[in-house]
């Protein structure tokens, strides 16, 4: 035991100039009295002033919990080494000399505590805070929901938050098709917005608050399957080819999310029934299969197909604000937004039906750009996009 322990030590002191070239910032080394100690009275080795044997650490492989628990019995050096050599820094044989070492860079071992702990995740502090104790490692459930739960539209995906200037910025674009792909994307949007106009009662129907929630829950239903499914398949092949992904998967779940919060902005104003939650159900079991096998043959074809999808949606959400302005909609006439869409979108106390709808308007012209760009890409080129944008 003692042998096999020595020798993980000599490995580990072998691949400090490999692990400084991978981890160039920062180096944070623990020396540890308790383990050298250990080595000495057992193997009589001798390695360091006093005894002490120093045991290399990577800090971005220990928790900050870890770290501070530490402290107690280990020096924390910290060493920055732009060059990628693995420089050294002796500590002295006194605790006291070790708590005042200070790194090239001036970073005392409690400010470089400090950086690691902010950095930390959140939910990861806090994981440590209840449950990281060897005596309890697998507490209960309820120990670990919080007590104030957070609200709908609270604690979401990076997404956009418009301004009112871009907010009324929005326009009707159209990109025309360039290839037969492209041509085969559009003339499949404008096939299924016909036969779903014409059974929705959008093209000669009248459109009142009934018909336009019911008309909304269903789209939004619908729009929420490609992001998911693009990102699964993305996602899939990454681990199946054992490649990158170049930022895909990010956006395309936030895209993904961002869809199905319009949706639970809509149905705090209309409930369905039962029927209409059936029709969703099936519309949706045949299209997550389709655009599944589509992505699969063509992600091309697929981002712009939701690329023309999302011109016909700020089509539709342009001729929902138009009719607002008219008084065609009296229901919604000053009527105050969600408590979802202002948490959402950060909209100020006063604001209304119409400029939740207008906000709803901006996150399809942006998606309406990302998935035209996705398609015009190669799928090895990085993603522009970057998290919220």
């Amino acid at each position: 035991m003692r042998g096999v322990a020595f020798s993980c030590f000599s490995l580990c002191r072998a691949a400090d100039p490999l692990m400084a070239r991978c981890f160039p910032k920062y180096s944070i080394y623990l020396q540890s009295s308790s383990f050298g100690t250990w080595l000495n009275s057992s193997d009589g080795v001798h390695s360091g002033h006093h005894g002490r044997t120093t045991s290399r650490h990577l800090l971005s492989r220990h928790p900050p919990g870890c770290l501070q628990n530490h402290l107690s019995t280990s020096t924390v050096i910290a060493q920055k080494d732009q060059s990628g050599a693995a420089n050294s820094y002796s500590s002295g044989s006194s605790e006291k000399n070790g708590k005042n070492l200070k790194g090239p860079g001036g970073e005392t071992a409690s400010e470089v505590l400090r950086e690691v702990d902010d950095r930390a995740l959140p939910h990861f502090k806090e994981m440590e805070t209840i449950a990281g104790t060897r005596n309890n490692p697998f507490p209960e459930p309820g120990s670990l929901i919080p007590k104030n739960i957070p609200q709908i539209g609270e604690e979401t995906l990076p997404h956009p938050i418009w301004t009112a200037q871009q907010l009324e910025d929005v326009r009707i674009a159209h990109k025309k098709p360039s290839g037969v792909v492209d041509w085969m994307a559009y003339l499949s949007v404008h096939m299924c917005r016909f036969g779903f106009d014409l059974l929705s009662g959008y093209t000669f129907g009248t459109l009142n608050e009934k018909n336009w929630l019911r008309r909304l829950i269903y789209l939004e239903n619908i729009a929420g399957v490609p992001g998911m499914m693009g990102a699964m398949v993305r996602h899939l092949k990454s681990l199946r080819t054992m490649k990158r992904d170049y930022g895909w998967i990010h956006t395309l779940l936030e895209e993904a999310e961002n869809e199905r919060m319009h949706l639970m902005v809509v149905l705090e104003m209309k409930q369905p029934g039962p029927l209409f939650r059936f029709g969703v159900t099936a519309s949706q079991g045949v299209y997550v299969n389709i655009f599944f096998l589509l992505y699969l043959v063509s992600p091309r074809f697929c981002h712009r197909f939701v690329g023309y999808l999302e011109e016909e949606a700020v089509k539709t959400y342009t001729r929902l604000l138009e009719d607002i302005d008219a008084g065609k909609i009296p229901e919604w006439n000053n009527k105050p937004a969600t408590g979802i869409a202002k948490r959402y979108w950060k909209l100020p106390d006063n604001a209304t039906i119409r400029d939740m709808f207008a906000a709803i308007r901006a996150d399809e012209a942006h998606h309406r750009l990302v998935n035209h760009t996705l398609s015009s890409m190669q799928q090895d080129q990085y993603n522009p996009f970057k998290a919220g944008h």
